[in-house]
């Protein structure tokens, strides 16, 4: 097909009146083009430059001089001619309406990126087809889009490597741009953001105190930190989350908050564990030295209890039957008793009470226990019981086992609002796959199974400050004089080897489960008899007493003497040791207080020892810990009596003493 285009023959003008070229010496127009960076070409049918404006030098840096004449070609990258030369191929009519990029050289040999915005072309006095274009250099312009896109990258990567989520917002709160990060850290896509209202997904206790931060920010323009508020994850879990952010001015006009946000749940979560195993260690803390000061208090009160209760024995003992004096010393005999429970309690919440253990059937031991309950809980109260049949056995002192049922029993009927409402007692096996955990135990319980009791009350529930210290002895939210029932049942449960869980919340009741390992060997070592013999002969047996305290002393001597026996009594562990050697012929049985002051009860039985120790001894004690029975005995102890006693118990377990080999 032949071509159309004229023959090229020089330099072929179109008219010399364009107004491009009219306005070629205009200072306004040319100051125009300047301002804009543009530069205004015309090209013959050849592709030869045939005018530029004056801008050209200013807004390029190439002089105008040297590209009149030259074949644009030449001027143009070669990856890019091909797609201008696509453009000059298309029809007259539909040219100028795409902007158009390429690269063209520029002062330095260096491709210049250069933008058409518009371009027309006309045919020419000579039918020739010419071109004028309207351009710009736009390299420094791409430089600095490429720069943005680089940053907009960085910032997508530092999103997607982190729970990060930016979030703008107007004054009001509506979120009007949200990253992509949001449908990954909470479930929305960004869409499904801005389709909420404002603060809707913030939770309710924590949105007055976010809105009213979030204001100020906006109004301050200074950084601001929002901690520690929840937001509704898209499958309803409440998430934790922070943020950082700032108020500005937007293009708009528009006053707004540009926020980082940021899931902090597994940090709050890791520091409320902590918290919780802080409050677990100061718990621990604080019960152990509670059952300390429990269990010296619960010692020197049995010490003062002994001669109480020995001299009000001995004196009604001396009384005749008719004496008017008999009511008033029985009943400091009967208050001195009571005084003895009220110790044990103590020393039980202090787990320095002897564990005298033998297997139970735990729900027949609950159901004979509540029976004991029957008319003392109020007609108002609807009292049941859900035994389990068929429990493994467990191993436990029945005595402080009741007391653990009887003060649960108590606590929850004194719980009840008015008295009225229910107390379910049950009884269980339960098999735990983790560790068993409770805040009011240092110990823990390995993975197995138990067997438990638990209380459950309709009444009052407890709040935090009460939960905190339920087992603390002498506290109570009732009248004075009620807190050590809770109390023992904790030191209980520690001599056990036990835990107790609980649930409970205002006014929605309270559910106490006690357990206890199924099928555990935890009896406690009990001193074995001597061979029985015949009653020692020889005339009144003598018998030493070893004890600090005066008032135990003098009871214990004058409980023996009764019966026909000579005391020796030391008031403190060296003189005791002297006495034994200066009458070791003599004595046949030794009495030895556990605590004593510069020489205690265990270094006085060592010096005894090593004296060639062959009578028995019997250890006295106000605190009666297992571990000290068993270390006696082992070291040749006869056995342990717990103070305070009767004259009649003391005088059996001598006359015990001295019947044997």
């Amino acid at each position: 097909m032949p071509d159309s285009r004229p023959p090229r023959s020089g330099k072929r003008l179109p008219p010399k009146d364009q107004w491009y070229r009219v306005l070629d010496d205009h200072e306004d127009f040319q100051r125009l083009l300047s301002n804009l960076g543009a530069v205004i070409t015309e090209t013959d049918p050849e592709g030869n430059i045939t005018y530029v404006s004056r801008t050209v030098e200013e807004a390029i840096g190439l002089r105008r001089e040297d590209l009149i004449g030259q074949f644009e070609a030449s001027q143009i990258h070669p990856d890019d001619f091909r797609e201008i030369r696509a453009r000059q191929a298309q029809p007259i009519e539909s040219v100028g309406r795409q902007p158009l990029r390429y690269r063209a050289k520029g002062p330095g040999g260096e491709w210049r990126w250069i933008e058409t915005a518009g371009s027309t072309r006309f045919v020419g006095d000579d039918g020739g087809v010419y071109g004028v274009s309207f351009s710009r250099d736009v390299t420094e312009l791409l430089r600095a889009e490429e720069t943005l896109r680089e940053t907009a990258d960085r910032y997508q990567r530092v999103i997607q490597a982190n729970d990060f989520v930016l979030v703008e917002c107007d004054l009001s709160g509506v979120v009007r741009f949200v990253s992509d990060s949001s449908e990954r850290v909470l479930g929305f896509t960004p869409a499904e953001m801005m389709e909420h209202e404002p603060f809707e997904l913030l939770h309710v206790e924590d949105r007055p105190r976010l809105e009213e931060q979030f204001r100020s920010a906006i109004e301050s323009g200074k950084p601001t930190t929002l901690d520690g508020y929840r937001v509704r994850h898209h499958d309803g879990r409440w998430r934790w989350f922070t943020s950082t952010g700032v108020g500005f001015n937007h293009p708009t006009g528009e006053q707004r908050f540009l926020s980082v946000t940021r899931d902090v749940t597994e940090s709050v979560e890791k520091q409320r564990v902590q918290a919780e195993l802080r409050e677990r260690s100061e718990q621990a803390k604080r019960l152990e030295s509670l059952g300390l000061m429990a269990g010296g208090i619960a010692h020197d009160f049995n010490n003062l209890l002994t001669p109480i209760l020995g001299q009000a024995s001995l004196v009604l003992s001396d009384l005749p039957e008719d004496s008017p004096l008999r009511g008033g010393l029985e009943r400091i005999q009967r208050a001195a008793r009571r005084a003895s429970g009220l110790t044990q309690q103590m020393m039980a919440y202090a787990g320095a009470d002897e564990v005298e253990a033998e297997p139970v059937r735990l729900s027949d031991f609950v159901e004979s226990t509540c029976r004991l309950l029957d008319g003392q809980l109020g007609t108002s109260v609807q009292f049941s019981l859900e035994l389990a049949p068929d429990l493994p056995l467990i191993t436990a002192d029945p005595g402080q086992l009741t007391q653990v049922v009887m003060n649960l029993v108590t606590n929850a009927s004194e719980a009840l609002k008015d008295g009225e409402g229910a107390i379910v007692v049950r009884t269980g096996c339960a098999t735990y796959t983790e560790r068993v955990e409770s805040p009011f135990l240092e110990e823990t319980l390995e993975p197995g199974r138990y067997v438990f009791v638990e209380v459950e009350d309709s009444g009052c529930g407890m709040d935090a400050v009460t939960r905190a210290r339920m087992f603390d002895p002498f506290f109570t939210t009732k009248f004075t004089g009620r807190g050590l029932g809770l109390s023992s049942v904790l030191g209980i449960l520690r001599a056990h080897g036990g835990t107790v869980e609980l649930e409970t919340e205002p006014d929605q009741g309270t559910r106490f489960r006690v357990l206890f390992e199924a099928g555990m060997d935890h009896v406690a070592i009990a001193s074995e008899p001597r061979d029985e013999g015949e009653p020692m002969s020889g005339g009144r047996p003598t018998i030493l007493v070893i004890d600090d305290d005066e008032g135990a002393r003098h009871v214990v001597s004058g409980c023996l003497e009764r019966v026909g026996m000579r005391v020796l009594e030391a008031a403190d562990g060296p003189s005791g040791v002297a006495l034994f050697k200066a009458h070791r012929s003599e004595i046949q049985a030794i009495l030895l207080d556990r605590v004593m002051p510069l020489v205690s009860g265990e270094e006085t039985f060592e010096r005894l020892l090593a004296a060639d120790l062959e009578a028995p001894v019997l250890l006295m004690s106000g605190f009666s810990e297992k571990g000290d029975a068993e270390k006696f005995v082992r070291w040749g102890a006869a056995g342990i009596i717990k103070k305070p006693f009767l004259p009649e118990d003391l005088c059996a377990r001598v006359q015990s003493l001295l019947g044997r080999d």
